[in-house]
Protein backbone atom coordinates (compact mmCIF):
# COMPACT_ATOMS: atom_id res chain seq x y z
CA UNK A 1 0.00 0.00 0.00
CA UNK A 2 1.43 3.42 -0.85
CA UNK A 3 2.20 5.97 1.79
CA UNK A 4 -0.75 8.21 2.64
CA UNK A 5 0.82 11.34 1.14
CA UNK A 6 1.16 9.68 -2.28
CA UNK A 7 -1.62 10.12 -4.78
CA UNK A 8 -2.15 9.95 -8.50
CA UNK A 9 -0.98 13.54 -8.87
CA UNK A 10 2.42 12.50 -7.50
CA UNK A 11 3.15 10.57 -10.70
CA UNK A 12 5.62 12.84 -12.44
CA UNK A 13 6.24 10.68 -15.51
CA UNK A 14 3.03 10.12 -17.53
CA UNK A 15 4.48 6.81 -18.78
CA UNK A 16 4.81 5.57 -15.21
CA UNK A 17 1.73 4.26 -13.48
CA UNK A 18 1.90 5.27 -9.85
CA UNK A 19 1.73 2.69 -7.07
CA UNK A 20 -1.02 4.81 -5.54
CA UNK A 21 -3.72 3.35 -7.81
CA UNK A 22 -5.51 1.85 -4.86
CA UNK A 23 -5.38 4.98 -2.68
CA UNK A 24 -8.91 6.38 -2.24
CA UNK A 25 -7.93 10.07 -2.07
CA UNK A 26 -10.49 11.32 -4.56
CA UNK A 27 -14.19 11.53 -3.86
CA UNK A 28 -15.88 8.22 -4.40
CA UNK A 29 -19.09 9.91 -5.57
CA UNK A 30 -19.92 13.59 -5.72
CA UNK A 31 -23.70 13.33 -5.28
CA UNK A 32 -24.48 17.08 -5.56
CA UNK A 33 -22.62 17.33 -8.87
CA UNK A 34 -24.26 14.16 -10.17
CA UNK A 35 -27.70 15.50 -9.25
CA UNK A 36 -26.87 18.81 -10.91
CA UNK A 37 -25.90 16.98 -14.10
CA UNK A 38 -29.23 15.14 -13.94
CA UNK A 39 -31.11 18.44 -13.46
CA UNK A 40 -32.07 17.41 -9.93
CA UNK A 41 -33.79 14.21 -11.07
CA UNK A 42 -32.70 11.76 -8.39
CA UNK A 43 -34.36 8.69 -9.97
CA UNK A 44 -32.43 9.38 -13.18
CA UNK A 45 -29.16 9.79 -11.27
CA UNK A 46 -29.75 6.49 -9.46
CA UNK A 47 -30.55 4.64 -12.69
CA UNK A 48 -27.41 5.99 -14.35
CA UNK A 49 -25.31 5.06 -11.33
CA UNK A 50 -26.79 1.55 -11.20
CA UNK A 51 -26.11 1.08 -14.92
CA UNK A 52 -22.54 2.30 -14.46
CA UNK A 53 -21.94 -0.13 -11.60
CA UNK A 54 -23.30 -2.99 -13.71
CA UNK A 55 -21.32 -2.07 -16.83
CA UNK A 56 -18.11 -1.35 -14.92
CA UNK A 57 -18.11 -4.85 -13.47
CA UNK A 58 -18.12 -6.25 -17.00
CA UNK A 59 -15.53 -3.70 -18.12
CA UNK A 60 -13.19 -4.67 -15.29
CA UNK A 61 -13.46 -8.34 -16.25
CA UNK A 62 -12.52 -7.42 -19.83
CA UNK A 63 -9.71 -5.20 -18.55
CA UNK A 64 -8.31 -8.07 -16.49
CA UNK A 65 -8.34 -10.33 -19.55
CA UNK A 66 -6.68 -7.66 -21.73
CA UNK A 67 -3.97 -6.94 -19.14
CA UNK A 68 -3.38 -10.66 -18.61
CA UNK A 69 -2.94 -11.15 -22.35
CA UNK A 70 -0.74 -8.08 -22.73
CA UNK A 71 -3.28 -6.47 -25.08
CA UNK A 72 -2.40 -2.90 -24.16
CA UNK A 73 -4.48 -1.25 -26.89
CA UNK A 74 -7.61 -3.06 -25.70
CA UNK A 75 -6.76 -2.17 -22.09
CA UNK A 76 -6.42 1.51 -23.02
CA UNK A 77 -9.75 1.41 -24.89
CA UNK A 78 -11.51 -0.06 -21.84
CA UNK A 79 -9.83 2.44 -19.51
CA UNK A 80 -10.93 5.30 -21.78
CA UNK A 81 -14.54 4.07 -21.63
CA UNK A 82 -14.43 3.72 -17.83
CA UNK A 83 -12.80 7.15 -17.46
CA UNK A 84 -15.49 8.89 -19.52
CA UNK A 85 -18.43 7.20 -17.85
CA UNK A 86 -17.01 7.78 -14.36
CA UNK A 87 -16.41 11.43 -15.17
CA UNK A 88 -20.00 11.89 -16.32
CA UNK A 89 -21.25 10.36 -13.05
CA UNK A 90 -18.89 12.36 -10.81
CA UNK A 91 -17.22 9.14 -9.62
CA UNK A 92 -13.90 10.92 -9.24
CA UNK A 93 -11.86 8.13 -7.66
CA UNK A 94 -12.61 5.73 -10.53
CA UNK A 95 -12.12 8.50 -13.09
CA UNK A 96 -8.70 9.30 -11.64
CA UNK A 97 -7.55 5.70 -11.58
CA UNK A 98 -8.75 5.03 -15.12
CA UNK A 99 -7.12 8.25 -16.33
CA UNK A 100 -3.81 7.29 -14.71
CA UNK A 101 -3.86 3.91 -16.44
CA UNK A 102 -5.08 5.32 -19.75
CA UNK A 103 -2.25 7.87 -19.78
CA UNK A 104 0.46 5.36 -18.89
CA UNK A 105 2.54 2.92 -20.91
CA UNK A 106 1.17 -0.20 -19.24
CA UNK A 107 3.50 -2.45 -21.21
CA UNK A 108 6.47 -0.99 -19.29
CA UNK A 109 4.90 -1.03 -15.85
CA UNK A 110 6.12 -3.83 -13.55
CA UNK A 111 2.62 -4.62 -12.22
CA UNK A 112 -0.25 -3.48 -14.45
CA UNK A 113 -2.53 -5.91 -12.62
CA UNK A 114 -2.36 -3.46 -9.71
CA UNK A 115 -4.48 -1.08 -11.79
CA UNK A 116 -7.20 -3.69 -12.17
CA UNK A 117 -7.13 -4.39 -8.42
CA UNK A 118 -7.23 -0.67 -7.65
CA UNK A 119 -10.22 -0.15 -9.92
CA UNK A 120 -11.99 -3.16 -8.39
CA UNK A 121 -11.52 -1.64 -4.93
CA UNK A 122 -12.78 1.73 -6.13
CA UNK A 123 -15.82 0.09 -7.71
CA UNK A 124 -16.62 -1.63 -4.41
CA UNK A 125 -16.32 1.71 -2.58
CA UNK A 126 -18.62 3.34 -5.15
CA UNK A 127 -21.15 0.54 -4.73
CA UNK A 128 -21.03 0.99 -0.95
CA UNK A 129 -21.45 4.77 -1.33
CA UNK A 130 -24.41 4.20 -3.65
CA UNK A 131 -26.04 1.99 -1.01
CA UNK A 132 -25.39 4.64 1.67
CA UNK A 133 -27.01 7.25 -0.57
CA UNK A 134 -30.07 5.00 -0.93
CA UNK A 135 -30.33 4.72 2.88
CA UNK A 136 -29.82 8.47 3.38
CA UNK A 137 -32.69 9.26 1.03
CA UNK A 138 -35.27 7.18 2.89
Amino acid sequence: MPKKEENIGDCVDPDRVCAAWSEPDADVLDVPTLLNRCMGKEPLARRLLDKFLEQSGADLEQLGVAVGAGDWEEAKSILHRIKGAASNLSAQEIRGLAAAGHGADLSRHPDPVALVRGLEGALHRLDARSREWNLESR
